[in-house]
């Protein structure tokens, strides 16, 4: 099975401000952003997308392009950044920001949810095999985009620092 990963389209918000959960709407680009994006993915069979309207706004305009249903997963909502969301990253102490690069994976000085908790809710989604001998497409944030992408490694890695640009897609291959 393919499992296609595409990054909402940019938010409408000021460069350099840390979000993750907040539901934020998209900027003012979107429908040509949106077209580039469903021109390129390939051919798929369900369609799946988190609930923040900057990935549900992008897999409706993917849905009566293609004429799929989309269905809306809770599990694919972006990592949320506790008492950072909304914050600009330069007002962020920066004890706090390497307290969490020292260890990624489990600190949470934002007192929200930690990228472990993350990775396990994203490889419950993986593991719950509904997608099985089907091609997926996730409409999803860079944080699940990023750790789905660690879990389908053989052997599973975490790389915080894989790049999926606003409105791109990457395919993995999923066993």
């Amino acid at each position: 099975m393919a499992l296609t990963l595409v990054r909402h389209t940019q938010p409408d918000i000021a460069d350099g401000v840390c979000y993750g959960r907040s539901d934020l709407d998209v900027a003012d680009d979107f429908s040509n952003a949106a077209d580039l994006a469903e021109q390129r993915l390939p051919h798929f069979d369900m369609l799946l997308t988190s609930p923040l309207q900057r990935c549900l706004k992008l897999a409706r305009f993917i849905s009566n392009r293609r004429q799929v249903n989309v269905q809306i997963e809770e599990d694919l909502r972006e990592i949320d950044f506790g008492r950072w969301e909304m914050v600009p990253w330069k007002h962020i102490p920066q004890a706090q920001i390497e307290a969490w690069g020292k260890d990624l994976l489990n600190a949470n000085p934002y007192a929200g949810e930690s990228v472990e908790a993350l990775r396990q809710r994203i490889q419950g989604l993986l593991m719950q095999g509904t997608h099985k001998n089907q091609d997926v497409v996730w409409v999803t944030h860079a944080g699940v985009i990023k750790v789905a992408a660690g879990l389908v490694r053989k052997p599973p890695t975490f790389d915080w620092s894989l790049s999926v640009p606003f409105g791109e897609m990457i395919t993995l291959d999923v066993q």
